[in-house]
């Protein structure tokens, strides 16, 4: 992102709102796409957030595959953003989200499995109310994040993942 917030991908310049710009800012660093030895990360959980906090991040969750980890025991003065996963399923449209704010993993019926789309992702787990998702990647821009696909989104994403692949 440059000074005008916006940023060039693919022949296309996007823009990045930003609503605290020109009122002040409280500047936090934070973590919201980890992975732990409960999926396919390095390090446990606890080993994680140690990581984390070591380099100065102020909040963070850790969304493994597929399985919600607990907050681990010693976390210092980080804040805890609750339980959370990384949706990830091999179906129909193989997209990845951040699932957050939920108590278990939901939406892994065979029907779910099969039709594994930005639109079934919101009706699983926005239509409930319950539950915050970001839709993930877009590193991988010709698998999840197609200029077709962004346009397409369905209402319900809180949000998209700008950037993807920062080692701690």
């Amino acid at each position: 992102v440059n000074a005008n917030d916006s940023f060039y991908r693919n022949g296309n310049i996007y823009s990045v709102y930003n609503p605290y710009k020109n009122v002040g800012s409280l500047a936090l660093k934070g973590q919201m796409h980890c992975h732990s030895t409960n999926s396919d990360g390095e390090f446990s959980p606890q080993e994680v957030v140690q990581k984390y906090i070591d380099t100065g991040y102020d909040f963070m969750t850790i969304t493994d595959h597929n399985v919600i980890t607990a907050q681990p025991d010693d976390i210092g003065e980080m804040i805890w953003l609750g339980n959370a996963y990384e949706d990830t399923h091999t179906g129909a449209g193989n997209q990845h989200c951040n699932v957050y704010e939920l108590d278990e993993v939901v939406g892994c019926s065979g029907m779910y499995v099969s039709s594994n789309t930005p639109e079934s992702l919101v009706s699983n787990y926005i239509t409930n109310g319950k539950s915050i998702i970001c839709f993930n990647h877009p590193d991988d821009w010709d698998v999840y994040a197609s200029e077709e696909k962004l346009a397409g989104l369905p209402k319900g994403f809180a949000f998209i993942e700008t950037f993807n692949g920062c080692d701690v």
